[in-house]
């Protein structure tokens, strides 16, 4: 089992996660690894495939967030179909 923390440093989490956890929890569906936030640490738990990206698909939305000031549905699904 693989773990990987990133922070998100700057970021408005309820913006990334989404309110009421809105993305993640769409993120967490198509992963079986687990996510854990705690303020701005974001930690990934599994097969080190799904670990490495998970951490992709977060940079990825990260990105987009600090570029667009929003996350779409779609922009998720784009991420995490790359």
């Amino acid at each position: 089992m693989a773990e990987r923390k990133i922070k998100a440093s700057g970021v408005d989490m309820v913006r990334l996660l989404g309110l009421n956890d809105a993305n993640l929890q769409i993120i967490e569906n198509y992963f079986d690894a687990v996510v854990t936030v705690r303020g701005d640490s974001i930690t990934f738990r599994g097969d080190q495939q799904e670990v490495n990206q998970l951490e992709k698909v977060f940079k990825e939305l990260i990105y987009i967030l600090n570029k667009n000031g929003t996350l779409t549905v779609q922009d998720i699904e784009t991420v995490i179909d790359l």
